[in-house]
């Protein structure tokens, strides 16, 4: 979620407002191993990535009486995606991802790139820690989005 205040010109007709946009995002891959080496190994697939966004605006009452209004979306974009891994010893490992999408069908476009180091706790189960940045551009439907998000990631493999 994020959320800023703004002012309006001269703050006449009201006294400012707040502008509120959180989005939801649930990405499924489906990846198949392409190439694999002693130390590298690289996947690549498709699948989906899901969206939820919801933005509201709110006007501080000046000369006229405040307002609020709102609006939801919900979406699917296709997506194709690869992702790189590097053996850096023993348990643990470097992970690239990258997947591109959208392409017009639902958002003009919509991609992320992450990458990660990894600690394998069993052979089924590991832990990643790294940085990711998502972006999306939709300008069809209720709600017209242009969003970057980035920062840390937390995560977990289970290999079955």
């Amino acid at each position: 979620m994020t959320e800023t205040d703004f002012d309006t010109p001269r703050n006449l007709a009201f006294e400012g407002g707040t502008s509120e946009l959180t989005t939801v995002s649930l990405t499924a891959v489906g990846l198949v191993r392409a190439y694999h080496g002693d130390r590298f190994a690289l996947d690549a697939g498709g699948g989906l990535r899901a969206w939820r966004a919801e933005s509201e605006i709110t006007l501080k009452s000046g000369l006229r009486p405040g307002s609020t209004d709102s609006s939801t979306t919900t979406f699917a974009d296709p997506i194709l995606a690869l992702r790189a891994h590097v053996a850096l010893a023993d348990r643990w490992i470097l992970n690239a991802y990258g997947d591109i999408g959208g392409f017009g069908i639902e958002s003009d476009l919509t991609w992320q790139l992450m990458a990660t180091v990894g600690y394998h706790i069993s052979d089924r189960f590991t832990a990643h820690a790294g940085y990711r940045h998502m972006r999306l551009e939709r300008s069809t439907g209720s709600l017209s989005l242009d969003v970057d998000m980035t920062g840390p990631i937390l995560g977990f493999t289970y290999r079955f």
